[in-house]
């Protein structure tokens, strides 16, 4: 009687055991934000816990997936995995479908932009987190958090930006 008891029961902790480890893998991930509507506080705070996924990720040029990222091929597959929004593919495309915002009204999931090498032109982006932290794929270090507190990126930084709302297309179109 024992033995059929076990044998009844075991498909069920098999199973449970499965979903245990599938759910402890997923990563964030919401359906798409709402025609034409600013990014809800879930949806903000799903791109930011995709994002720190990719933490030490290491950097590759024209990258957007886990083996490596540029900058903005990381911003890129961020928002798709996380929001599945399809934002342009390269900085300064992804500058051009935001507008400027104060520092001070920045929101998680807003996004930075600086200007390494070039004087005046977007060639760097990251991921506004929180206080004055941000999340990019740095060319020496992978994916990495970093602040602008750090005078290196506060004296490169051309601009903290939010995407217009009338860019934010429910199913990206689809």
């Amino acid at each position: 009687m024992a033995d059929n008891n076990y044998m009844t029961r075991r498909p069920i902790i098999i199973l449970l055991t499965f979903l245990l480890f599938v759910a402890c893998g997923t990563k964030p991930s919401i359906g798409p934000p709402a025609k034409g509507q600013p990014l809800t506080k879930e949806e903000r705070r799903a791109i930011i816990q995709t994002a720190r996924h990719y933490l030490d990720t290491p950097y590759r040029f024209n990258g957007i997936g886990a083996d490596g990222f540029d900058c903005s091929g990381f911003v890129y597959s961020v928002y798709l995995e996380a929001i599945h929004l399809q934002l342009p593919r390269s900085t300064n495309e992804l500058y051009k479908c935001t507008r400027p915002i104060n520092l001070k009204n920045a929101k998680p999931g807003d996004l930075v932009f600086f200007a390494i090498r070039s004087g005046g032109r977007p060639d760097h982006a990251g991921v506004f987190m929180e206080n004055f932290d941000f999340i990019h794929s740095s060319k020496s270090r992978g994916v990495i958090i970093s602040t602008l507190d750090d005078i290196f990126y506060r004296q490169k930084l051309l601009s903290v930006r939010r995407l217009r709302s009338e860019l934010i297309v429910g199913d990206n179109g689809r």
